[in-house]
């Protein structure tokens, strides 16, 4: 993500892209999901037409969860992870501002856990903060979103 020549042939022929890029630590990101974002928006000269970036529940409104839960989104996680998700937040304004078609996939913590063999969307207020969404299973929606039409 960070080599964007090597961006650019990779994704050469590909309809859409997928990125599910993210630091090694959301205390200390550096710019992976940015300057990485930056580069697939490049990629579109390779032919690429869709982007779907996996980015995180920090830059979202909050309203998919209970009362305590945006508490806790606002009170902790933001302040807590707040370079993290400044870095995401840049990557979504650089992808929004493309002229890809984009879909941003905003999933709460990540666990790494055998797949369940399905997925769900989250409705309001249904999902605890902290409870976690199976990495793998993640990987169905955001396929889907690459290969709607």
């Amino acid at each position: 993500m960070v080599d964007a020549a090597s961006l650019h042939e990779s994704c050469s022929g590909a309809d859409a892209v997928v990125s599910c890029v993210g630091p090694r630590s959301n205390v200390r990101p550096g710019t992976v999901m940015s300057a990485g974002t930056a580069h697939m928006v490049a990629a579109k000269a390779a032919g690429v037409r869709r982007f779907v970036f996996q980015s995180g529940i920090g830059l979202s409104d909050g309203v998919e969860l209970s009362r305590a839960n945006r508490w806790l989104l606002r009170a902790l996680w933001r302040p807590l992870f707040a370079a993290a998700i400044h870095d995401k937040a840049e990557g979504e304004r650089v992808l929004r501002a493309s002229a890809l078609e984009w879909v941003i996939v905003r999933p709460v913590v990540l666990r790494e856990a055998p797949a369940a063999g399905h997925y769900c969307g989250i409705s309001h207020r249904s999902h605890r903060l902290w409870a976690g969404v199976n990495e793998r299973q993640t990987a169905v929606p955001l396929v889907a979103a690459a290969c709607v039409p």
